[in-house]
C-alpha cells in the first residue's frame, strides 16, 4: 500500500470512530432530554405534595388551637363544678 492509501484508510478509520461517537452523543443526549422531562414532572407533583403538606399543617394547627380552646373551657367548667360541689358540700354540713 502506498502512503497515500494507508492515509485514506486511517482517515476512514477515525471517520469511523466519530461518527459512532456521534451516535453515542445523540443517544446521551436523548435520554438527558427524557430524564429532564421526567424530572420536570416529578418536580410538579412534589410541588403540589408541598401544597398539600402546607394546607394540613395549617389544618392541623388550627384543631390545635381550637382544642387548647376546649381544654381551656373544660377546665373552667370543672372548676365551677369543684366549687359547686364544695358548696354543696358546705350546705349539706351546715344542715346536718
Amino acid at each position: 500500500m502506498t502512503e497515500i492509501e494507508l492515509l485514506k484508510k486511517e482517515l476512514q478509520e477515525k471517520i469511523t470512530e466519530l461518527n459512532a461517537c456521534l451516535e453515542k452523543q445523540q443517544l446521551l443526549k436523548a435520554r438527558l432530554k427524557h430524564s429532564s422531562t421526567a424530572l420536570e414532572e416529578i418536580r410538579s407533583q412534589l410541588k403540589g405534595v408541598e401544597a398539600y403538606v402546607t394546607h394540613i399543617n395549617e389544618y392541623i394547627y388550627q384543631l390545635q388551637l381550637e382544642n387548647e380552646k376546649f381544654r381551656l373551657s373544660s377546665d373552667v367548667w370543672m372548676n365551677r363544678a369543684i366549687n359547686l360541689e364544695f358548696k354543696v358540700l358546705g350546705v349539706r354540713n351546715g344542715k346536718d
